[in-house]
């Protein structure tokens, strides 16, 4: 999987994120300058022997125990993904719409890898985001939020919130892609804005240096082909966009070609073919939708991450069939009054 931004090769890339996390040092908490500070400030006996301190290691004592650590169980988030990529196995998702963190833990409890948290269909805000993603990590799930627009700074607050990476809708041209894959990362490699106080660092930094490069590391980011133009420069966006991926929209292609959103037209199924060769080629992620056709070449597509289900089909479907089997077992017999 390719996750180089655009003018970075991956191993120029590589070794810049190496050497950055060679420079992390020891943790970096307001007056405190090493790990046995730390450990001197807010130990089991950091209350005794006061007299004997110095008055700014009396005034560390008013820490938490350990805070650091706090700070880092908070920020340590799944990386299912990457790590079924990584170990040659595919990862699988839900489709999130309703802003229900109930249905994302019950999603992770069966095993799904991800939530693919819709904002660009679903009724979601920022707030709705946030508890999703949160439902995500409790659940060891990674977060993938489809945002409405190419828009940097929204694109930005998402991932503060700690979500996995981002999927974004009618990418276009390479161009598109390229601006694209620079708002996920911090400057030199993007253009992200950086802030050491957001929850996707566990809301106060330890350590920056190693917070924004693990960021720039993980970071995934999708792109949606689902417009005439972006199909034919499809080629293209794969090879030099710098995504890490591509996931094929048929229902708006399929508008934008007069075929009124039959997504299982030959037609829309050979334009499939051509995104997930593309993908193949140039070494990115061909990502599955949830289209029943799409499941039964998966091996021929190359998929490894696939989208299986989404919340309103589920409950749409279970509810149905529900209702359906109580109608077939029968009325119940009238009560007597006697």
């Amino acid at each position: 999987m390719r996750s180089s931004p655009p003018g970075k090769s991956s191993d120029s890339r590589s070794a810049s994120i190496s050497t950055r996390i060679s420079k992390a040092t020891s943790p970096r908490v307001p007056g405190l300058s090493s790990p046995s500070a730390l450990r001197r400030s807010v130990g089991p006996h950091s209350h005794l022997n006061n007299d004997a301190r110095s008055d700014d290691d009396q005034h560390r004592t008013t820490l938490p125990p350990n805070p650091r650590m706090v700070v880092i169980q908070m920020k340590v988030r799944p990386r299912n993904i990457r790590n079924k990529l990584e170990a040659g196995e595919r990862a699988y998702g839900f489709a999130v719409q309703l802003p229900s963190p109930d249905l994302v833990e019950i999603a992770g409890a069966l095993g799904y890898d991800y939530a693919w948290i819709d904002a660009e269909h679903g009724s979601l805000g920022l707030s709705e985001i946030r508890e999703l993603i949160r439902g995500a990590d409790a659940a060891g799930m990674d977060s993938i939020v489809r945002v409405a627009d190419h828009e940097p700074s929204f694109i930005q607050r998402v991932l503060d919130l700690g979500a996995t990476g981002i999927m974004v809708p009618h990418v276009r041209t390479v161009d598109e892609a390229k601006a694209i894959a620079a708002s996920v990362r911090y400057s030199p490699l993007g253009i992200r804005g950086a802030c050491p106080s957001v929850r996707s660092v566990g809301h106060i930094t330890t350590d920056w240096t190693e917070d924004y490069t693990r960021a720039d590391a993980d970071v995934l980011v999708f792109g949606l082909i689902e417009d005439i133009e972006g199909l034919v420069s499809v080629e293209a966006i794969a090879r030099d966009g710098g995504l890490d991926g591509l996931v094929y929209g048929p229902f708006d292609l399929g508008m934008a070609l007069g075929l009124d959103g039959d997504v299982s037209h030959p037609q829309l199924r050979a334009h499939h073919d051509r995104v997930a060769e593309a993908c193949k080629a140039a070494g990115i992620e061909y990502v599955a939708a949830s289209l029943e056709w799409e499941f039964g070449a998966l091996n021929e597509s190359g998929a490894r991450i696939v989208t299986v289900a989404g919340d309103r089909g589920v409950v749409f479907s279970a509810l149905s069939r529900a209702l359906a089997e109580v109608r077939m077992a029968g009325t119940p017999a009238t009560a007597s009054h006697g």
